[in-house]
């Protein structure tokens, strides 16, 4: 019969490494699974921690630099990480910079969420989000062997459902047609985000060769932000979109009024290189290789659509702000072109299947939130009512002069 035997072993802060070995269960029988020996190691992970017994050398702010890096090093793009810091570093209290890793307790995170971010007045979005970062934070320190347990772990902030925003069929029609008239700069860039619903970033990064005429579709294939350049897609998936015969007219029409557009842009590129080792802090004398990212540039010369100097500043979602106030519609962000596109193809039909492959959505729940702004599921549902509402009744000098089918 097979019978298992759990060893445990970690360094101490010293660098000695310290060892804990078992061949039973809690209830002193023998191990003979591999389930049964996950819990047994579960539990030397925590009798060797506990013996151990050493408070983390990192202090808050250290730890964050050190697991930030470390998910650079797993593939996290820029941008991510940059929005990552920049969030902490706006509403983390000061106090926590010098503050012992292990120290923190799970009142101390609750406290910080339901308490001190409320005074600062930050909305429930943002306390969420915040706590999902400590959370992480905590997480791969935890993996780490930094602290023996998550405080965030079982900490929740709700947050109530926020309804996106779409114009209207009205609202789109009034506002290419005074785009149009005034031959607005950004006015293709309109065109194509609300027949397509493709992200901002897709839009930059779209060229006439991912445009395929014959077989009626448009490609995508990546995507441009000036944190992280170009890259593929969201979650890395690209798609096709169909490509409609009034879309199919009005890039023709694009081509021969703009031609290709050429730009220089850039991406990250992998690389690889020898760095001194380092354990606990000291040079151990020894190089190991590093792998790290560099700048690449790129030179396109087939882009579809125009460049602004303020569409590269990132500023298009202040300027369609700007021109919905100027042509009296609600005042809608870039984005909500994207939005528009979806909750009209629900509005008019389409299966939510397909809408979600057209868009690149991931899961089914995130297209069904727009199902639900639409108004799909619901339209024609009170013409099955069987009750009615009582008519006033005309006064006896009073003659109907059309039947009600008439009227």
């Amino acid at each position: 019969k097979e019978y298992f035997k759990v060893t445990v072993q970690k360094r101490n802060k010293e660098g000695k490494m310290i060892q804990k070995t078992s061949r039973f269960t809690k209830t002193g029988s023998r191990i003979t699974s591999q389930r049964a020996a996950e819990e047994v190691k579960f539990q030397l992970k925590k009798e060797l921690e506990f013996c151990i017994g050493a408070k983390s050398i990192y202090t808050w702010s250290s730890w964050r630099d050190v697991a930030v890096d470390g998910m650079r090093k797993d593939g996290y793009k820029e941008s991510t990480l940059s929005h990552y810091l920049g969030r902490l570093d706006k509403w983390i209290d000061p106090s926590w910079n010098d503050r012992e890793l292990s120290s923190f307790s799970k009142d101390d995170i609750y406290e910080f969420i339901h308490e001190y971010l409320v005074i600062r007045e930050a909305s429930d979005t943002t306390r969420r989000t915040i706590l999902k970062k400590i959370h992480c934070l905590f997480e791969v320190a935890l993996n780490a062997g930094e602290v023996n347990r998550n405080p965030a772990k079982g900490i929740k902030v709700e947050v109530p459902m926020e309804e996106g925003l779409a114009l209207t069929p009205g609202e789109v029609e009034i506002l290419l047609t005074k785009g149009k008239a005034i031959d607005h700069e950004y006015y293709p860039h309109w065109v194509m985000a609300l027949l397509t619903g493709m992200r901002c970033g897709e839009l930059y990064a779209l060229r006439w060769s991912d445009i395929d005429f014959e077989a009626g579709i448009i490609r995508v294939l990546r995507q441009y932000t000036s944190k992280d350049g170009v890259h593929p897609p969201k979650r890395g998936k690209t798609r096709p979109i169909d490509l409609s015969p009034e879309l199919r007219t009005f890039l023709m029409d694009l081509k021969r009024k703009h031609g290709q557009v050429s730009q220089k842009l850039w991406s990250w590129r992998v690389d690889k290189r020898l760095v001194d080792e380092v354990h606990h802090g000291k040079k151990t004398g020894k190089q190991k290789i590093e792998v790290y990212q560099a700048k690449e540039s790129i030179f396109f010369d087939d882009l579809v659509l125009p460049r602004i100097s303020s569409w590269q500043r990132g500023m298009q979602a202040s300027e369609l702000k700007a021109f919905c106030r100027r042509i009296g519609i609600r005042e809608v962000k870039f984005h909500d072109l994207r939005a528009t596109h979806i909750t009209n193809l629900l509005d008019n039909g389409a299966a939510i299947s397909k809408v979600m492959k057209q868009v690149g959505h991931s899961r089914m729940s995130t297209t069904d939130a727009y199902h639900r702004l639409s108004g799909v599921q619901v339209k024609g549902v009170t013409s099955h009512l069987g009750f009615t509402v009582p008519e006033d009744e005309l006064p006896c000098n009073v003659v109907q002069l059309f039947g009600k089918k008439a009227q």
